[in-house]
C-alpha cells in the first residue's frame, strides 16, 4: 500500500507533463522508444496547415480567375483588330466611291458649260477650240499623274543564306494629295532556266506581273510608308538576282516599276 501511494503521489506531482501525448515505437524485441508531443505544438501545427491550405486555395483561384480574364481580353483584342481592318477596307472603298462621284460631278459640270458655247462657223476658230481642249486634257492627265506620283527610297537588302530581307520607303512626291495604291515586290533569279520568281506578298504572276493587283500591300500615305518583306529563296546565287518593285494605283494602273540588283546593302 505504501509503495502504491508513493507512485500515485509521484504521478500527481508531474503537473502539466501528465497531459502530454506519448508516442512510443518498438525497434526489435525489448527495445521500446518514445517521445512526448505537447498538445500546444500539435494545435499550432494544425492551425498552420489549415491556414496554409486555405491560402493556397485562394491563390490558385485567383490565378485561374486572372487567366480567364486575360484570355477573354485577348479574344476581345483580336476581334477589335479584325473590326479595325474591316473598317479600313470600308473607308478605302468609300474614298474610292467619293473620288468617282467627284470626278463624275466635275465632268457633269464641265459638259453643260461646253454646250453653252456658240457654234463657230470658222474652221480656224474650231481648230483653236480643239487645241485648247487637247491642252486641257493634257493638263488633267498631268495633274492626275502628280496625284499618284510616288518614289522608292532608302532601299535596304540583307541576305543570310537562303533568307532575304527587303526594306524601303514608298514616298508620296506630291504631298498636297494623299497617295493610295498597292505594292508588289518580285525577286527574280535570271541565272536559272527557266527564271525562278518569288513574290511578296504571295501572288500568282502572268507575264511577270501580278494577276490580281489588289492582293498587294495597301498603302494610303501623306508622306511615306516603310515596306518590309521577307523571301525564302531556293538558290545561293547573288549575282543573278534582281529585285523588281511594282506600284499600282487604286484603279489598277502601273504607276511605278523599278528594278534593283538584289545584293546586300546593310
Amino acid at each position: 500500500m505504501t509503495s502504491y501511494n508513493q507512485r500515485a503521489q509521484t504521478a500527481k506531482g508531474k503537473g502539466p507533463h501528465g497531459s502530454a501525448i506519448q508516442i512510443m515505437f518498438s525497434r526489435g524485441i525489448g527495445k521500446v522508444r518514445g517521445f512526448s508531443l505537447s498538445p500546444f505544438i500539435l494545435l499550432a501545427s494544425s492551425i498552420f496547415f489549415a491556414l496554409y491550405i486555405i491560402a493556397s486555395v485562394f491563390v490558385i483561384n485567383d490565378y485561374f480567375y486572372k487567366l480567364r480574364i486575360n484570355k477573354a481580353q485577348a479574344e476581345k483584342l483580336e476581334r477589335l483588330n479584325k473590326q479595325l481592318e474591316e473598317t479600313k477596307i470600308l473607308l478605302f472603298r468609300s474614298e474610292q466611291r467619293l473620288a468617282i462621284l467627284e470626278k463624275y460631278g466635275h465632268d457633269a459640270k464641265a459638259g453643260p458649260e461646253k454646250s453653252r458655247g456658240p457654234v463657230l462657223p470658222d474652221d480656224t476658230e474650231s481648230k483653236k477650240v480643239e487645241e485648247n481642249d487637247e491642252i486641257n486634257a493634257e493638263d488633267d492627265l498631268k495633274e492626275e499623274a502628280e496625284e499618284t506620283h510616288v518614289e522608292i527610297k532608302d532601299l535596304i537588302i540583307s541576305k543570310e543564306e537562303e533568307k532575304m530581307m527587303v526594306s524601303f520607303k514608298i514616298v508620296n512626291v506630291n504631298q498636297a494629295e494623299t497617295a493610295r495604291g498597292y505594292v508588289h515586290v518580285i525577286v527574280t533569279d535570271k541565272g536559272s532556266d527557266p527564271p525562278q520568281l518569288w513574290t511578296y506578298p504571295k501572288e500568282a504572276l502572268r507575264d511577270g506581273l501580278p494577276i490580281n493587283y489588289r492582293r498587294g500591300l495597301l498603302f494610303v500615305i501623306k508622306n511615306f510608308r516603310t515596306i518590309r518583306g521577307e523571301f525564302f529563296l531556293d538558290t545561293n546565287s547573288e549575282s543573278s538576282l534582281s529585285l523588281n518593285v511594282l506600284v499600282y494605283n487604286r484603279d489598277g494602273d502601273l504607276i511605278l516599276q523599278k528594278e534593283f540588283e538584289a545584293r546586300n546593302t546593310s
